[in-house]
């Protein structure tokens, strides 16, 4: 496989050298910030938001793993699927529709074709929880890590993480100026470009980032029936934050983000023809589909790269929001209040019998769908000082949520 990678990053410091001894609350102060968690490796301290505040990994009594966004560049992975393949007790179950994709926590996650079926692992982002699991399958842009809670975690993260909670917290904006580039192309014609920057708008007042993404892939699979190349997909996307501080004590962020999807992905292609009875493992052939195959040009094998569709099987997704968080201090005490909005919308087609016309026991089957799914959130919390004998977090939350969804 041939790589040919570009990166580009620029940092700009400007820095006055009479300051005053006192001055209000920095944009990228920790405490007003929960969503800047200084997460290394190495002999630095590793800060995480598991509980709603930000505190040393060591101290956190939930078995947490922490992947980095260092660590996501160096392995060049960029969405869940990907980066599951590094953290322990997780997994990515995939599927030719984003709608059917879902993650588990130490084996445990929902499998379920429905729209309307919460999962069991609830995905989090910049602390807006994503009320479906499709909704999680998307690329990651700006990321600053991601920490996956294993076990039950209803208590902070809601009925839909009983088998565990993935956080997932992108970069806060930062009151020096920086602005990086990459480029990447891989053989088989797919590429990837994201760019960004960060910087001060209004010193002291506003700081603000921003990101964008485009990736495609030709594919690596052929359907003889049309003569495309598919199993590939078309990415698009964008995130944005504002952090307003009008005061020393007062932080209001607020984010947007977009992501276009556009996944022609199969519905698998043809290793055998022969069924496996389990748990028997009696092996049965299946000469029907063997001479429907053989007649469309398709020789089943593990090296088989060829499909023969009718019906281009493909998922297309409009997936975005807007969230405003408010942190405001006050005796120690931090009131936090989060307000998001969500929309997800899916399209997709199915080749299910996955042959190009029907025989006479092997019927045509396929499936044409689309959903709409919004959601709005209000979280309110207050968190108490830290180090004394009694700490605690204490909030409110509602989601409302509504999905209209069509299959034929």
């Amino acid at each position: 496989m041939s790589v040919v990678c570009f990166s580009l990053s620029t940092t700009q410091v400007f820095a006055a050298e009479n300051e005053a001894s006192i001055k209000p609350l920095s944009s990228s102060d920790k405490s007003l910030n929960p969503e800047k968690s200084a997460v290394s490796r190495g002999d630095e301290q590793i800060t995480v938001t598991v509980r709603r505040r930000s505190e040393p990994l060591q101290k956190v009594p939930v078995a947490t793993s922490v992947f980095t966004s260092k660590e996501a560049a160096r392995n060049n992975v960029h969405d869940l699927q990907g980066i599951f393949q590094f953290i322990p007790s997780a997994n990515f179950r995939t599927s030719a529709s984003s709608k059917d994709r879902t993650v588990f926590v130490r084996g445990i996650g929902t499998i379920s074709t429905s729209p309307g079926v919460e999962p069991s692992v609830s995905t989090v982002v910049d602390g807006v929880v994503l009320a479906r699991s499709g909704q999680a399958t998307a690329d990651l842009l700006d990321l600053d890590h991601i920490e996956v809670l294993r076990g039950p975690q209803g208590t902070l993260f809601g009925k839909n993480a009983s088998a565990g909670a993935v956080n997932i917290v992108t970069s806060a904006p930062t009151e020096a100026f920086h602005a990086h580039a990459d480029a990447s192309y891989f053989s088989g014609d797919e590429y990837r470009l994201s760019a960004g920057a960060s910087g001060t708008l209004v010193p002291s007042k506003l700081t603000a980032n921003a990101s964008f993404l485009v990736g495609g892939y030709t594919g690596n699979v052929r359907n003889l029936r049309t003569s495309e190349t598919v199993n590939g997909y078309q990415h698009r996307g964008a995130r944005t934050k504002f952090a307003w501080t009008p005061d020393g004590q007062t932080r209001v962020t607020l984010g947007l983000d977009y992501m276009y999807s556009n996944d022609a992905v199969p519905n698998g292609v043809f290793s055998s023809t022969s069924h496996v009875t389990y748990p028997t493992g009696i092996v049965t052939g299946n000469s029907a589909l063997a001479q429907a195959l053989t007649s469309e040009g398709i020789h089943p094998s593990s090296n088989n790269t060829r499909v023969s569709n009718n019906t281009l099987s493909k998922s297309i997704d409009h997936n975005g929001g807007a969230s405003i968080t408010l942190d405001r201090k006050f005796g120690g005490y931090t009131l936090t209040s989060i307000s998001a909005y969500r929309r997800w919308q899916n399209t997709q087609d199915q080749d299910y019998d996955q042959l190009s016309q029907a025989y006479a026991s092997l019927p045509q089957l396929a499936d044409h769908g689309w959903l709409d799914f919004w959601q709005a959130s209000q979280e309110v919390r207050i968190a108490s000082p830290k180090g004394h004998f009694f700490d605690y977090v204490a909030g409110l939350y509602y989601l409302p949520s509504y999905v209209r969804f069509r299959d034929v």
